[in-house]
């Protein structure tokens, strides 16, 4: 049996990479719709991130959506020559 998995350990392994990608996609998109969370969008020309009254994830799931946490905007701005 053991001679049998080795033989194929690669494609199993790679397949098993794949599952944990899948999964790790599907769990973001269902704490996303859980939780109301916009689309990011990609801009390929710009350099940049630009978030308008945001939160963190961690913070909402500790203290939940409470007055006393302020949200933030946030503007980061990369090399133009990458």
């Amino acid at each position: 049996m053991c001679r049998l998995f080795g033989d194929h350990y690669y494609i199993l392994r790679k397949a098993v990479c794949h599952l944990a990608t899948m999964d790790c996609l599907f769990s973001l998109a269902q704490v996303s719709k859980e939780n109301n969370y916009c689309r990011p969008e990609v801009l390929e020309e710009k350099s940049q991130i630009l978030i308008t009254a945001g939160k963190h994830p961690v913070i909402t799931s500790l203290i939940g959506d409470q007055d006393r946490y302020v949200l933030s905007d946030t503007h980061l701005q990369g090399a133009v020559n990458c």
